[in-house]
């Protein structure tokens, strides 16, 4: 399970073996490279396929969570940078990444800190 505070959201990213995501509470947003976004509402799924580049995150006005399926349980992914200027042409302002990610390794990241709490 992963939740995102209101208005925060990931880097754009991909996965080997592609990745679902389940929607399960809040309002969440996702896009791949060069489509559209896409809102998400609880119990809506979304899967992208290996390799495809994409982000997800909450609306500004919404936090959003999500669990998470990466098949074959792997957890190789390549990270790139944030979708500041695609969530701004949403017509919202870019707000520091701060996500909690909730599992058997329960962390928060806080990017303006600079700091993971284990």
């Amino acid at each position: 399970m992963t939740a995102f505070l209101q208005g925060t959201y990931n880097r754009w990213h991909s996965h080997k073996r592609g990745q679902i995501l389940i929607a399960t509470d809040g309002i969440g947003y996702t896009q791949t490279l060069g489509g559209a976004v896409q809102v998400m509402h609880p119990g809506d799924v979304v899967y992208c396929p290996p390799g495809v580049i994409h982000w997800h995150g909450a609306a500004p006005g919404s936090h959003f969570a999500h669990i998470a399926i990466s098949p074959e349980d792997n957890h190789d992914v390549t990270w790139y940078f944030f979708p500041k200027l695609e969530y701004e042409k949403l017509g919202f302002h870019y707000l520091p990444y701060v996500f909690l990610k909730l599992n058997y390794r329960h962390f928060t990241f806080h990017r303006n800190l600079g700091k993971i709490r284990v």
